[in-house]
């Protein structure tokens, strides 16, 4: 991986945070305020789970290279 500063990290690791947050919100609750068909609502929400998922993890591998 390449070397950046704490600051940096702590930077890449907020950003990677906020699209977690954005893929939840707009993948997972924002189907429950919109009319679309339950199997719809499903895979809205299979997705945005999953990319939430993926980007808070990759956010917390950032975030772990800040305390190092």
């Amino acid at each position: 991986m390449t070397r950046y500063s704490p600051t940096q990290y702590h930077t890449i690791a907020d950003y990677f945070s906020t699209l977690a947050a954005g893929w939840f919100s707009g993948g997972v609750i924002a189907p429950f305020f919109a009319r679309v068909l339950p199997l719809e609502r499903l895979f809205f929400f299979l997705i945005g789970f999953i990319l939430s998922y993926f980007f808070l993890r990759l956010s917390l591998t950032f975030a772990r290279e800040v305390d190092r």
